[in-house]
């Protein structure tokens, strides 16, 4: 995806014209939602590119195709999808294709317009190279495009104005004189914003201390606090890493995981392939890297909980992790709105202070990813009646989250001067490390 004038039809021009030369007399596409688009901007782009290195055009007015010196067809196609009709059934019916290229995705219907588009790419190069599709559309956070793509191994890229050389300072002023602030991060800086209604609104995609993404090249440290939070939420549990960055004075998010159909047993091997509880440091395996200071989680799991909180195997006669989970049973605190409040002021307080982070490394490898990700979660999950929030599928990880904050954050709605440490826990039980804990805002 990319922001505006990035140079989005131009890369497409240039894929025409390069897989066009290399797959002589098969058959492309380019595809994309309107005619005035492809009068306006697609048709002067081919002209420029493909006429200019010796390309034919030969359209209809229902019809257009471009043809190259070596026989190879590429179709100009409007993708509509008229009340009632299949998704799948518009245009190119039987079409053979080599490549498709998609413009303005997200105009586009999906997944309806994706399977279309997979049912007719299915022509192999000349020395047998594999089909080949490309999706372009502006930035926004459920590009359904993107997840098809990176479902299916593609790559994904996402580019600013700015990237494009042929872009001026002045056009970009002009867009930030133009716009408000929300929009031109989104459509100029391509970063893309959260929805109405969105639950984290208090996130910002920025780089902090402005926004919530630290700078490239963070790295955990063994001497940080660290906290591993859970939601078990039924067989599809769902992990977060927090650990406490004494020299920057951020809580930073920096490791995920999300398994489907996992049970406790499969929880407990993942956790102790990458972290040994502080606590059992003398039974740690060679090279232990992260240590665990603190578990937080689901109350609704508390059998799951108990598990957790047994010595490691091998360590006593345990299976568990060595840390004994902080579960919050007060029924004021498993109000999702209050656990929200918590959190998003360690987000954003009033005085504008950034307090937790998420590794730069971490985020836009979870916006890319076709699974359950944190950085999909924060930016996807809105408010849908009183005290639910939705779609089911980005749930998980904000309940991690949010367990994490009622912890170590919660603090009193009409005394916040004091912050009260809710998990009443010895030093003994919890390994000996504190969490550094500041005053709620």
């Amino acid at each position: 995806m990319g922001g505006f004038n990035c140079g989005k039809s131009t890369m497409l021009a240039q894929l025409a014209l390069l897989l066009g030369r290399a797959r002589p007399g098969l058959q492309s596409a380019w595809v994309t939602d309107t005619a005035p688009h492809a009068e306006r901007i697609i048709m002067p782009m081919a002209k420029h590119y493909l006429g200019g290195a010796g390309w034919i055009y030969r359209g209809r007015q229902e019809q257009k195709i471009w043809v190259s010196p070596a026989g190879h067809e590429l179709f100009l196609l409007i993708y509509r999808v008229p009340e009632g009709r299949d998704p799948q059934d518009v245009g190119g019916q039987g079409a053979n294709l080599t490549f498709l290229l998609a413009d303005e995705c997200q105009q586009l219907q999906w997944p309806g317009f994706h399977q279309f588009a997979m049912g007719r790419v299915r022509v192999p190069g000349p020395n047998g190279e594999p089909p080949w599709a490309c999706y372009v559309g502006l930035p926004r956070w459920d590009a359904p495009w993107v997840e098809a793509g990176v479902s299916l191994g593609w790559k994904y890229l996402r580019c600013s104005s700015h990237i494009n050389p042929a872009t001026s300072r002045e056009y970009i002023e002009r867009l930030r004189a133009t716009y408000s602030r929300e929009d031109f991060d989104e459509k100029v800086l391509a970063r893309p914003r959260a929805p109405e209604g969105a639950v984290w609104k208090a996130w910002s995609p920025q780089a902090w201390p402005a926004g919530n993404v630290l700078a490239p090249g963070w790295t955990h440290r063994p001497e940080m606090s660290t906290a591993l939070s859970v939601d078990f939420g039924s067989s599809n549990p769902a992990l977060l890493w927090i650990a406490h960055d004494p020299d920057l004075g951020v809580d930073v998010i920096f490791d995920e995981s999300a398994p489907m159909n996992a049970g406790i047993d499969e929880i407990v091997a993942s956790v102790l392939s990458r972290a040994w509880p502080r606590q059992y440091s003398a039974e740690a395996p060679a090279g232990t890297g992260r240590w665990i200071d603190y578990v937080c989680g689901d109350p609704a799991g508390a059998l799951d909980a108990r598990v957790l909180g047994q010595s490691p195997e091998g360590v006593g006669l345990g299976r568990g992790l060595g840390v004994r989970p902080i579960l919050t049973t007060d029924p004021a605190k498993r109000l999702r709105r209050e656990g929200v409040r918590r959190v998003s002021a360690r987000m954003c307080s009033a005085a504008g202070d950034r307090r937790l982070a998420i590794t730069d490394e971490l985020w836009r490898r979870g916006l890319s990813s076709s699974g359950r990700t944190i950085a999909k979660s924060i930016g996807g999950l809105a408010w849908t009646a009183g005290d639910i929030y939705g779609p089911k599928a980005l749930t998980h990880l904000s309940d991690a989250l949010r367990y994490w904050g009622i912890a170590f954050w919660w603090y009193d709605s009409e005394r916040v001067e004091t912050l009260e440490f809710s998990a009443r826990v010895s030093r003994k039980t919890q390994g000996g490390a504190r969490w550094k804990r500041g005053t709620a805002r």
